[in-house]
Formats: C-alpha cells, structure tokens, sequence
C-alpha cells in the first residue's frame, strides 16, 4: 500500500520514512499520552483482526429458507447458514460476496461464445453493495454494536448497515455520476489503496461509482433494480431475486399491442407489472438523461398503457388498468375479436379509435377483428362507414 501511495502521490509522500506516511495518511494517531495508536480507518482497513477491540464491527450472514424469517418448512431448519465475518473490510468485503453466492442458484446459458454461468445476483452487485455497507456505515460509539447485516430470503437479497445517507444526499440522487458524501473520509481514502494480498482486488473505489457500477451490472443482466430504505439510524438494500425480463413477462408486455418499445421502456413496464410504481428516477437509474427519461414516460402514457399520479417531480407512473386486462387476455390466447366484445359490454358505443385506447390493438388488428364481427352480426356500426359519427355496438 505505502509503494502505491509513494508512486501515485510522490510530492506528498515519496520522501518521508515508514512511520511518517502512516501519520500522513492518519493510520497511525497519537493518543492522550503521546503514543502512537492505530486509528479506527487504519486498523479496519490494514488490520488482523479488529474485532479483538471492536467485536461488532463486522459483517453477519443470515439465510432463510422461506420469504421471511417465520416461513419455516415443516421438520426444516430455521436458517440454511448463519455466520459472522471478520477481519479487515477488504477480507470481509471477499468473504461475504462468497458466502451469498454459494447460497444461491446459478443458470447457464449458451451463446455464440460458449456457456455463461449467471447467478441469481451479479457478483459485483453483491460486491458494490456490501463494500458500500461498510465504507459508508456509522462507526460512531453509539453503533459500534451494531454489525452490517446481510440476509438473503428466497424471494431477495437484503443489505443493511447502521446509520442513514450522510450530508445532502437523498433517495433519488443514488446512482447518479459522481454524487457522494462520504460519513467516513479517511477511511475512504484508505481503502482505494488497499489490496487483498491473494487477489489483488480493490477494497474499494471511492469514486462515487458504488451504486452506479451497481446500477449497470443489473441493467446489464436484465435483473430488477434494487429498493432503497433510507431512515435516520439505518440504511437498507433490496435486491430482488428474479430477472425482469423473464419469459413470462416479455409474453405479458407483448400482449400489450405495442410496436417499437425501447429496452428501456420494456424494462419499466416490468417494474409496474411487480405492483412497483416508476418514476423519473427509476428511469435515470436504468440508464438515461433527464429528459429522454421524461419523453419515453410521456411516450408510454400516450399510448394508453401506462397512466400518471401525482404531478411534476411527483409522479408516478402504473400500469393502466385497460392495458393490463389486455396483456392477461392476450397472455392466456383470447382472440381480438372477443377482447373487442368484451371491450363493446355493457351497451358501450365506441369509435375505431376509443377502441384502439381501451384495448392497446393497434389499428389494423382493431380493423380485422371488427370487420369479422360484422360479417358475423356480433356487432353493428352505427353510421355509414365514411361518417365522423360511425361508432359500434354488440348487436341485439
């Protein structure tokens, strides 16, 4: 670490002794009396074993069988694994990711460059997020009895450290470029130039690239983006277990009728389908600008399969009731033609276009499914063809 330190800051470092750049780099301290201590940054980040004089300051692994703690199976045990990390940050940082990964399921795939293996959750998700846990936890004397606790149920991945976002940050500004506010500076700094010896990996960036390269990975295998809880004296990540655009659910946005969705969009209406409400946020977080997030929001609402609550930095997106009856009648094989008599119930008299709204069928598919209607006497126009007022109806 002192070679690194030396090569990449020289002006400040290159020609002091040993002692001198751990002073510098406030690793070592001088206590009360004058003798040289560890400090709490050098002794968790460069340390044996830390938890000889801070026994909470690690990190613990719970796994549930079930979705909750009280979901237990019959005659089956009440957790799979239950164990304690110790050690520096970066070793504990290794060990965990370990732990979860071998607790979870893993699939492979075939593609034109051989197998891919893919777990439940990216390794680098788990990572991000229990480095982040870690770095950015509270270490004051009123929380040093409190570990970074990491759960996994069946259904998610929970990530949950004492203390809240620090300084200015919020909720919504979480994975955006270059937004940070670091509780812990020193130990930040530390930790960029820290290594395991067995692998040379990072302890950890600090480049306010935590929950972004986080954001990425997931984006980039299709996963749900993670849920965060933010109170005063706690701070919680969930991560989903499933993929987002799985089978079911690309059979469900097709049934929906719409040509030409972004990735993007596909994705959002995937987070709604899962009862979660997507904002302007949510979209920035898969990826995209501020306004191309709005336009493509905007876009889905004009379509008629996604309809708005609240106003301006407010709002919220939800799948439209219409639209997700339609995606459930075309996912279980209803034909046009009865989702346009179910559509016409009730004595309702539609126009061509009221009925390409409340159904999602584009206009050829509504045209089709009405003329075979007609010519079956299921249902009557109520004016010429050529009239402004031509609407229709169930026939009697």
């Amino acid at each position: 670490m002192l070679a690194r330190v030396r090569q990449r800051q020289p002006r400040a470092f290159a020609d002091l002794d040993r002692q001198q750049v751990l002073r510098r780099l406030n690793i070592l301290t001088e206590d009360s009396t004058g003798v040289l201590r560890p400090s709490l940054g050098g002794l968790l980040t460069l340390g044996i074993y830390p938890q000889q004089f801070f026994p909470q300051l690690n990190a613990t692994l719970v796994v549930y069988p079930g979705t909750s703690a009280q979901d237990i199976p019959v005659n089956g045990p009440r957790f799979l694994e239950n164990r304690t990390f110790d050690g520096p940050i970066p070793v504990i940082v290794d060990e965990a990711v370990t732990a979860v990964l071998r607790n979870t399921s893993v699939r492979s795939f075939i593609d034109g460059s051989g197998r891919i293996d893919r777990y439940d959750y990216p390794a680098e998700v788990i990572r991000e997020g229990v480095a982040n846990a870690l770095l950015h936890r509270d270490y004051s004397s009123y929380s040093r009895g409190t570990p970074v606790q990491i759960t996994l149920y069946s259904d998610r991945l929970v990530i949950a450290n004492p203390g809240g976002l620090f300084g200015a940050v919020t909720e919504d500004d979480l994975g955006r470029e270059g937004v940070t506010s670091t509780r812990n500076p020193v130990l930040a700094r530390l930790l960029q130039d820290v290594r395991l010896p067995e692998t040379g990996r990072m302890g950890c960036e600090n480049r306010a690239s935590g929950i972004p390269t986080m954001l990425r990975e997931l984006r980039r295998t299709g996963s749900p983006l993670p849920e965060f809880h933010n109170r005063i004296t706690r701070f919680k990540l969930l991560l989903p277990r499933h993929t987002l655009l799985d089978d079911e659910t690309t059979t469900w946005i097709d049934g929906l009728g719409q040509q030409g969705l972004t990735t993007t969009q596909q994705l959002a209406l995937a987070e709604m389908r899962l009862g979660r409400a997507v904002t302007n946020s949510t979209m920035r977080n898969l990826g995209l600008e501020a306004h191309r997030a709005t336009g493509e929001l905007a876009d889905l609402v004009s379509r008629g399969i996604v309809v708005r609550v609240g106003e301006r930095r407010h709002a919220r997106y939800l799948v439209a009731p219409q639209a997700e009856q339609l995606a459930l009648l075309t996912a279980t094989g209803v034909s046009d033609a009865e989702i346009i008599k179910r559509a016409l119930g009730d004595g309702r008299e539609l126009s061509r276009r009221d009925l390409e709204q409340r159904t999602g069928l584009s206009y050829m598919k509504v045209l089709r499914a009405l003329k075979d209607l007609e010519v079956a006497g299921t249902v009557q126009p109520t004016a010429p063809a050529r009239s402004p007022l031509r609407r229709y109806r169930l026939a009697p």
